[in-house]
Order: structure tokens, then C-alpha cells, then sequence
């Protein structure tokens, strides 16, 4: 048996996978993937046991291990091990999960991309679903969808996801799409909060390791976004979010007491004075 690290989930726990292909490869064999402690004197624990021999999956999971997922040939199964059950998602562009507090309760999602590479006219969309496994099974207990927005306008032609990312303590997903350009998705209600191209961008990557300011209309809403041996970094500005929103979604004062309520950052607290006045 041959195990290899796939993906670390945290500081602490990686997730490993059996991949070893037999000469004599075929579909039936069984492939599992384990948990693996690092600071722990004990083996790797085998989470799960997947029905299908795959060629070096892409595997990854919550920071707890409590969830995971492998993806291949574009379509991602997300798993439960505590349950042993799964759910099967396809035509996934870019994924990832994460717990994030909504209404009060943690909860894990996934988020992922949905693109149709034979209809460049369909626009893309980000996907992003609530799940749960308290009853025995993986279930998406609620979804929301995200158009994400064409190249050009004029042109109709869709701009594919590349990646995705969870910031869990903000509670937004940030995409990046094939055309270097970035839009920032609230998880709680799927709004398209901003977007915009990555500056000095070829084949998808930073030209050097500078820093690059975005153009934002609000000074400091989104720091440099900068590229190093892991890829783009890109980290919101806490201080600015909250009157970000305000000031883009003025019709919308619920959206910016949702997002402060779930981050506890201010700049709504008029708002919630005058909803809740006592």
C-alpha cells in the first residue's frame, strides 16, 4: 500500500490517498483515503472507501476532517465519513468547503463553479450549497446560484471559473476565472458583492512579486493582491467592507446587516438601531 499526502485540511491533519495503480488496473479496484494526525504517534485512519479506482484524485476537506471530497473528471463527491454517505455533484469548476456561522448555526458549504465549455454563451455560475448529514445522509439543505459575468457584455461570451475559495471567517467566496478576473460572492445570499481584473496579468498569474493596488472606488476596501510560490493572495480589508456594501447596495439594508452580524464588523450598528430599537 502506497500513501501519499494529497492535502493538508489543517495545521494538523492531512488527508492521504491510496493510489497505487495495480499493472493490472481496472475500475473495481478498491481506493481509500485516510486521515493522518501528524502529531500523532497512531497510522492513518481510513475515513472512506471509495466505490471507484481513480487516478490520483483531487482530495480535500474541512479543517476537522469531518467532511471531505475528491474530485475527478469534473465531478466532485462530497462526503460524510461519520455518516458513511456521500453526495455526487457534476460539472465542477473550481471547489471548495468550509464551515461558516449563518444565522447563528455553523454550518459546512461547498462552493463551486458550474461552467457548459460547449455553449460559450451560457454564463457561468457559482454554486454554493449549505450541507447536512444529521439524518444519516449527505443532503444540500440549500442552494444558491451566482451568474457570474461575461468577458463582454456585447460579445455574450462566458468567462470560465478556474478557482474558488471559502473565506470562512467573512463568510465569501472568492472566484477567480480563466480571464484573471475576481468576484467576491456573499455566502448567505449569493450576491455578486464586487469584481474586478487582476492588473499586470499573464496566463492567469502575476508578472512579479509586487504588490498590485485594485482600483475599488473605496481606498483600502481590498489590499494587493500579490502572487507567490502558492499562487494569489488576496485579503479584504475588514475595516472597509460594511461601508463598502452600504455603499454599493443602498437598497439593500439587509444584506449589510447580515454580513455584520455574521462578521461582527461595524458600520451598521444605525442600522440595527433603527430595525431593533429596543
Amino acid at each position: 500500500m502506497d500513501l501519499s499526502p494529497e492535502c493538508w485540511v489543517s495545521d494538523k491533519l492531512a488527508l492521504l490517498v491510496e493510489h497505487t495503480l495495480p499493472p493490472s488496473y481496472t475500475r473495481d479496484d478498491e481506493q481509500a483515503i485516510y486521515l493522518w494526525d501528524v502529531f500523532s504517534t497512531e497510522l492513518p485512519v481510513m475515513v472512506y472507501r471509495m466505490h471507484e479506482r481513480v487516478p490520483f484524485p483531487h482530495v480535500g476537506g474541512t479543517p476537522d476532517g469531518r467532511w471531505i471530497y475528491y474530485i475527478y473528471d469534473r465531478a466532485a463527491t462530497i462526503i460524510s465519513p461519520s455518516e458513511g454517505s456521500e453526495i455526487r455533484v457534476e460539472e465542477v469548476y473550481g471547489f471548495a468547503m468550509d464551515y461558516i456561522v449563518l444565522d447563528g448555526i455553523p454550518r459546512c458549504f461547498a462552493a463551486w463553479g458550474a461552467c457548459q465549455l460547449s455553449n460559450p454563451e451560457e454564463p457561468s455560475r457559482l454554486r454554493i450549497a449549505a450541507l447536512d448529514a444529521s439524518e444519516g445522509e449527505v443532503r444540500i439543505v440549500h442552494m444558491k446560484e451566482t451568474i457570474i459575468p461575461e468577458i463582454r457584455s456585447e460579445s455574450k461570451i462566458s468567462d470560465w471559473i478556474k478557482c474558488v475559495l471559502i473565506s470562512s471567517k467573512l463568510g465569501i467566496v472568492y472566484v477567480l476565472t480563466y480571464e484573471s478576473r475576481v468576484h467576491l460572492v456573499d455566502v448567505g445570499s449569493g450576491t455578486l458583492l464586487y469584481s474586478t481584473v487582476l492588473p499586470e496579468v499573464e496566463h492567469g498569474f502575476v508578472d512579479d512579486e509586487r504588490a498590485h493596488m485594485l482600483p475599488d472606488g473605496i481606498t483600502g476596501f481590498l489590499p494587493p493582491i500579490f502572487r507567490d510560490r502558492d499562487g494569489y493572495r488576496l485579503r479584504v480589508n475588514e475595516d472597509f467592507l460594511i461601508p463598502y456594501i452600504r455603499r454599493n447596495f443602498k437598497y439593500d439594508e439587509n444584506l449589510a446587516m447580515a454580513i455584520s452580524g455574521r462578521t461582527g464588523l461595524g458600520g451598521a450598528e444605525d442600522l440595527w438601531m433603527k430595525h431593533y430599537p429596543n
